[in-house]
């Protein structure tokens, strides 16, 4: 594959001070209770940061402030911000690019109000962009196993590891540098899609759990009874 090769061990590690988790929210505040409340319960490393962004909601929810209080209080680098006006999902994920890299932040994970985060989802995920990483210098990592995204057979496929073809919008994890060479110009509405042609394009890969370490709760997710976005054996706990 064009532009494969095995990175030195210098670069087989990750800093949790420069991971930052990117949370967008819109509206839907019983998703995003839900959500605060699953990540307090299953924080990533307190080293790392957590940026939540609300994209101007006119509903945000009580119970949604309360999870995010305690999520403050669990987790000492969560900080806050609020849009003027909406903006989309497509914008967003520029702003979050933006806001990384003015806060010295050199891995992003990219989700939504509507994940539920289950036990040692965030260990997971930065073992999985590790396992790809050794093989390819572009990687784009998730630990939401969906079925409608097609498995790959690939030789860095293992038991806990596999390649596939894509991965949903909501569980993004990968480099500031990756993530501006995936982003077009102008942002477009189905921005993952157009990130995983431009990542093809250059030769990266899109490495995933082989089992589901996150929940998707939203558009499909619980909503669909199982048809489409239920993931592939989550181990965490779903509360409502």
């Amino acid at each position: 594959m064009p532009g494969m090769g095995v990175v030195s061990d210098r670069a087989l590690s990750l800093d949790p001070s420069r991971i930052g988790i990117f949370v967008s929210v819109y509206n839907r505040p019983d998703y995003t209770r839900r959500s605060f409340q699953s990540l307090a319960r299953n924080a990533p490393a307190r080293e790392s940061r957590i940026f939540v962004v609300d994209d101007a909601s006119t509903a945000f929810g009580r119970g949604a402030y309360e999870a995010l209080e305690r999520l403050h209080g669990i987790h000492p680098n969560v900080s806050v911000f609020r849009n003027p006006r909406n903006i989309g999902i497509a914008r967003m994920v520029h702003k979050f690019a933006d806001m990384a890299a003015l806060f010295a932040v050199e891995y992003l994970y990219i989700t939504d109000n509507d994940m539920i985060y289950g036990v040692s989802w965030f260990e997971n995920l930065v073992a999985c962009y590790l396992h790809f990483r050794q093989r390819h210098p572009m990687v784009v990592a998730s630990c939401l196993n969906v079925p409608d995204h097609a498995l790959l057979d690939s030789a860095a496929n293992s038991d806990r590891f596999v390649e596939k073809a894509s991965i949903g919008g909501a569980s993004w994890f990968c480099s500031l540098e990756t993530m501006r060479t995936l982003l077009s110009d102008e942002p477009v509405v189905y921005w993952d899609h157009r990130g995983v042609e431009r990542l093809r394009a250059a030769g990266g890969v899109i490495g995933c759990t082989r089992r589901s370490f996150v929940q998707h709760i939203g558009a499909h997710g619980l909503n669909s009874r199982g048809t489409h976005d239920r993931g592939v054996d989550f181990i965490g706990e779903i509360s409502r």
